[in-house]
């Protein structure tokens, strides 16, 4: 797929079909919405999905980023594609994001397969990263450790919690994803996307804590990586925040400060 002009970006949002807001239950804690520091490594939730942002990305661009994905995972919604049909929501999920000036490299999903019994899920994603990071894997993999740490450590009471569990867990699976943002030397902006689909024999509750085995659990994994054409990005920021603006205080939220 060719990388869309501003234009062409701009009419996919405005004319992105989108299903009706969350509306909050009673005890349901509201999420302030996150603000975006470029000084700051920061992790935010959006829906099903963790995005960490390296240092030195700008306030803006975070926030179109996290737009980003966040209007990826409500079409999907809206056309009734369900996370649990894992090969066709992981498609649709990168081509939302190629509409919008992602540069996604091609990548299918498969098994996660270890040669360690019992690791589990945060570990998986650790050695995921690893693979899909490469050489950069020693600098960036503090940062989602961290944000790892930050997601094991939940009180279920917390906001940010809550929309996560809500978007990622169904009785026996849960899907997920985990994104890391870094500028690099030439000022572009890279992002390292790694998504999860975890099926287990017992109700899923703390996913991270979940053991991957061949009897218990399986994980399926896609990692891949986007380079963002910041023009497009840029000139669609607008565009996308307001689109996406009533769903913000129910599928957006910051984790706690990862320093």
């Amino acid at each position: 797929m060719s990388t869309p002009t501003a234009a062409q970006a701009t009419a996919f949002v405005n004319d992105a079909e989108l299903p009706a807001p969350h509306r909050r239950r009673g005890a349901e804690p509201d999420a302030p919405p996150p603000v975006f520091d470029a000084s700051k490594d920061q992790a935010v939730v959006a829906g099903s999905g963790v995005v960490s942002f390296k240092a030195g990305i700008p306030a803006a661009r975070r926030q179109a980023v996290a737009d980003s994905l966040l209007l990826a995972q409500l079409i999907l919604k809206n056309k009734g594609v369900s996370p649990d049909d894992t090969q066709n929501w992981y498609h649709g999920y990168g081509s939302v994001l190629a509409n919008l000036g992602w540069l996604v490299q091609t990548c299918e999903l498969t098994d996660y397969v270890s040669g360690e019994a019992g690791l589990d899920v945060h570990e998986a994603i650790m050695a995921v990263a690893a693979v899909l990071l490469g050489p950069g894997a020693v600098a960036a993999a503090p940062l989602i450790e961290a944000t790892l740490k930050a997601l094991q450590s939940m009180d279920t009471s917390t906001p940010w919690i809550t929309l996560f569990n809500r978007e990622s867990r169904r009785a026996n699976t849960a899907s997920f994803q985990i994104a890391l943002a870094e500028p690099d030397a030439d000022g572009n902006l890279t992002v390292s996307l790694m998504a999860f689909s975890l099926s287990a024999s017992t109700t899923v509750t703390q996913v991270l804590f979940v053991k991957v085995t061949n009897n218990d659990a399986s994980l399926k994994r896609f990692s891949t990586t986007a380079q963002i054409n910041l023009s497009v990005l840029d000139a669609v920021q607008g565009t996308l925040q307001q689109k996406v603006a009533s769903f913000t205080s129910s599928y957006l939220s910051a984790l706690p400060d990862l320093s």
